[in-house]
């Protein structure tokens, strides 16, 4: 999971991405910052065990914070580095059904609210390289280029609702009979209009 926005106040615990059901069942993922503005990506094992990944340092301005997992370890980012992990014991509980909460604890709806805003919130349903939390981070609009969107990432019930995000990205038959329109009427670099240009 990640999230870019900016932090306008300090010293309290602030939740950006939020699934866990804390007086129920799963208990899934918290991502946010702490009381002591470390960055703090907490999951939870099927027997609703928690472990924190924690680390770094941030009061206020422009961030990234970010949280991965797989069957070994939690590691939780900041601003695209890792700076902190930690060792998690039994099986990772998958994601559920229900919601994940931007900017608000899910176990509380008063509960822990992001201080300041939110621009993005995102979710794979697989862990993310080091190096693709430094490219969100440097490049926030990075999670629509190919090497992340070619994988998951929202878990979509509907075919047609898969086929519409297919068509927006630019993926569908519309724009590669768009795309190649294009081309055929796209004066190429060596030809002798662009010569003469």
């Amino acid at each position: 999971v990640w999230g870019l926005g900016v932090r306008t106040a300090s010293g309290a615990i602030h939740n950006i991405l939020d699934s866990d059901n804390f007086s129920g069942s799963p208990r899934w993922f918290q991502l946010r910052m702490s009381s002591g503005d470390a960055v703090e990506f907490i999951v939870f094992n099927t027997l609703s065990l928690p472990f924190t990944a924690t680390g770094g340092s941030f009061t206020t301005g422009k961030l990234s914070i970010g949280g991965a997992a797989d069957a070994a370890n939690a590691y939780a980012y900041l601003n695209g580095v890792r700076v902190g992990s930690v060792d998690v014991t039994g099986t990772l509980q998958t994601a559920d059904k229900t919601p994940i909460k931007i900017g608000r604890f899910r176990g509380d709806t008063a509960g822990q609210p992001w201080a300041g805003t939110i621009a993005l919130g995102l979710a794979w349903d697989r862990r993310l390289l080091d190096s693709e939390f430094l490219q969100l981070h440097s490049e926030p609009y990075a999670f629509l280029l190919v090497s992340l969107v070619s994988r998951t990432l929202w878990d979509l019930d509907s075919a047609a609702a898969v086929s519409r995000i297919r068509m927006r990205m630019g993926i569908g038959p519309r724009r590669r009979m768009a795309r190649r329109n294009q081309r055929s009427s796209t004066v190429r670099p060596d030809s002798q209009e662009a010569i003469a240009a």
